[in-house]
């Protein structure tokens, strides 16, 4: 496999959270998107399972991978937590 195959199967994205934090992940096409939420939110003490993540502003199968959500190299997805409380 030469060096431009491998380079054009990869690509960069972003992931964001509400408090500004971004991180950019250099990531296969096939890989499944999950190992780097997964990362992204252990770095940023974020618990994945009661985490929800958007594409475009919407939801998405974390288990997919990035040629599947048809993603694209600097896409960003946002990781969102859930607001305990409310109310008055």
């Amino acid at each position: 496999m030469t060096m431009s195959s491998t380079s054009a199967d990869c690509i960069t994205i972003l992931v964001k959270d509400q408090h500004d934090h971004k991180l950019f992940y250099k990531i296969h096409k096939g890989k499944p998107v999950k190992k780097v939420l997964m990362d992204f939110c252990k770095r940023t003490n974020v618990d994945f399972r009661s985490a929800y993540f958007l594409l475009n502003g919407s939801r998405f199968d974390t288990n997919l991978t990035i040629n599947q959500l048809d993603m694209e190299s600097e896409d960003e997805i946002e990781v969102m937590s859930p607001m305990l409380g409310g109310g008055c």
